[in-house]
């Protein structure tokens, strides 16, 4: 993993633990992990540069992931703007099809 993110700060599966995802500050994108056993960190190898997205242009330290329970929507937690920032999901948990949903749809947690 450190090939891809020498600094992680959270992780997400998929709803049935065949996917993993981590978000780093260092690379401000969330980087995309198949596991051949549903839950099994050893099992986990990486999905390729194509399974990356990048979140730098909403928030350039990111410190939390999370998904929708039907994994339509991904949250980032974000240190930069101390929000949460909110992504539509084309395709459940395919982060390649993750749009942004714009700033009216973030939530502010600095107060």
């Amino acid at each position: 993993m450190s090939d891809q993110e020498t600094d992680p700060q959270g992780l997400a599966f998929n709803d049935l633990g065949t996917r993993m995802y981590v978000v780093g500050s260092n690379s401000d994108a969330i980087t995309e992990y198949v596991l051949s056993t549903p839950f099994d960190v050893s099992t986990a190898s990486y999905a390729g540069v194509s399974e990356e997205f990048s979140v730098s242009a909403q928030d350039a330290a990111p410190t939390g992931l999370a998904f929708s329970n039907d994994g339509s929507k991904m949250f980032i937690a974000g240190a930069t703007d101390d929000a949460i920032v909110e992504y539509h999901l084309a395709t459940p948990y395919d982060i390649s099809t993750a749009t942004y949903a714009g700033a009216g749809e973030e939530f502010s947690v600095a107060s």
